[in-house]
């Protein structure tokens, strides 16, 4: 065996005052692999997500709902858009009438709000952003009143639903006998 280079063995470790010393984990980053195509990961993951694609409802599911969303319109107090001042108004006007204690109703006619308000669930179609296709989202919530002339179904927290992404329609309670 060549001992051309035995006498290097036993130097000391030779440590740089120019520049700092680099930690294991930098170190490592020089050696790890790089992305030599910006994004492609994510296009990957993007092409391999699955979405759904919206459930085709039948004429008799169609009916269905439209009765169920008739009744709720009935139990919330008909529909918006008529002569009837809007909730906004009508709540201000309640409080003003009462005095402005907030919990206390001067508007006979409303009543108990839970009654008002029945408990629904629903089931929509969110479409996704990015591809054809969507999920389906089933909400448990109070149902503040149905409007339709916009079309849509505005919950207690305000939020609002087109009528174009409901699938189903129930009342909690009864969702909950059928289960």
């Amino acid at each position: 065996m060549d001992h051309r280079y035995d006498d290097l063995l036993h130097l000391p470790h030779h440590v740089s005052t120019r520049h700092p010393h680099m930690s294991m984990a930098e170190r490592a980053a020089q050696f790890a692999p790089f992305a030599a195509l910006r994004g492609y990961g994510e296009q990957v993951e993007e092409t391999a997500r699955t979405v759904a694609h919206r459930p085709e409802r039948s004429e008799e599911q169609m009916a269905e709902l439209n009765r169920r969303l008739t009744a709720c319109m009935a139990e919330t107090g008909g529909a918006a858009g008529n002569s009837r001042t809007s909730d906004d108004d009508r709540e201000t006007k309640n409080l003003a009438d009462s005095g402005g204690r907030e919990g206390e109703n001067a508007d006979s006619g409303r009543g108990n709000t839970h009654l008002r308000e029945p408990e629904v669930r629903l089931t929509v179609f969110i479409p996704d952003a990015r591809k054809e296709g969507g999920t389906e989202k089933t909400i448990t919530a109070r149902l503040r009143r149905i409007d339709p002339v916009q079309r849509v179904i505005v919950l207690a927290d305000r939020s609002r639903i087109s009528f174009d992404s409901l699938l189903w329609l129930e009342r909690a309670e009864t969702a909950d006998e059928t289960d």
